[in-house]
């Protein structure tokens, strides 16, 4: 297949995907990229606070559970990049 037949695809099955399973896909994705950076960074995040802490500063979920400052601190970054990127890519479309 062409490329535009390619990118032609994957922009359908996008299109497709659940709210609930863009939610999922978003949590993952961010979540690795934060646990990737703390490995960088030499510290030891636990996945489950990681994702709490995403989940929070996106607005999936709303709960008291304590997160560690560093586990905070990481999830921020990368939702506040993730969110830039976004605001940059939407205003040139």
């Amino acid at each position: 297949m062409d490329f535009s037949k390619n990118r032609g695809l994957v922009f359908g099955a996008i299109k497709h995907i659940e709210a609930v399973s863009k939610n999922d896909l978003l949590l993952d994705l961010l979540s690795e990229e934060a646990l990737k950076t703390s490995e960088i960074e030499e510290e030891n995040s636990n996945i489950e606070s990681v994702q709490s802490a995403i989940k929070r500063n996106v607005g999936f979920t709303i709960d008291n559970k304590k997160i560690a400052p560093a586990e905070l601190h990481i999830s921020e970054m990368i939702v506040d990049l993730y969110k830039s990127i976004s605001k940059h890519l939407h205003a040139h479309n």
